[in-house]
């Protein structure tokens, strides 16, 4: 795992063109339209971006932070958590264990170099998969919570996790 850096930026949008496809054919359409520099680069300058490589290729991303991004689910102000968010994975490493084995450990340790005390990450609510995907890796379901859409234009609930690390 690495920082990303601006060079990255085609090789993480090929990733979630690719995620997105993906997301998109199983029927859960989080991620509607492409991203572009502005939807990456804030993330890579606040140095939250991070990249997973294989062989010279980005097969996995992740936005890590230290506060809740908007909109806002969680109530605290102050977490002893870090926000991971933007997961994706490329084809060539999904259902191949590639985030339990390799993103989640790592993951795992800049929390806790960070001196974070677990991991927050959400999804939408009805992308049952999903759900119990991460109830399977030992994230605690804390039930749903509602956010205003502007894709699907009105509220939706997202299931939100914890887990300690």
């Amino acid at each position: 795992m690495r920082l990303a850096v601006h060079e990255d930026f085609v090789g993480l949008q090929d990733l979630y063109f690719e995620s997105t496809k993906h997301a998109n054919q199983v029927g859960y359409i989080d991620r509607p339209e492409l991203f572009d520099e502005e939807d990456f680069l804030p993330y890579i300058d606040a140095e939250e971006f991070y990249c997973f490589d294989i062989k010279g290729r980005i097969v996995g991303g992740a936005r890590l932070t230290e506060v809740d991004p908007p909109p806002t689910i969680w109530a605290d102000e102050e977490s002893q958590f870090l926000y991971v968010g933007r997961l994706a994975t490329s084809d060539s490493v999904r259902n191949t264990q590639f985030f339990p084995r390799v993103m989640l450990p790592e993951i795992v340790e800049v929390a806790k170099q960070r001196d974070k005390v677990g991991l927050r990450l959400s999804c939408l609510g009805n992308n049952q998969r999903l759900v119990d995907f991460y109830s399977r890796l030992g994230f605690n379901n804390l039930g749903m919570a509602q956010i205003f859409s502007s894709f699907y234009q009105k509220h939706v609930h997202v299931a939100r996790f914890e887990r300690s690390v």
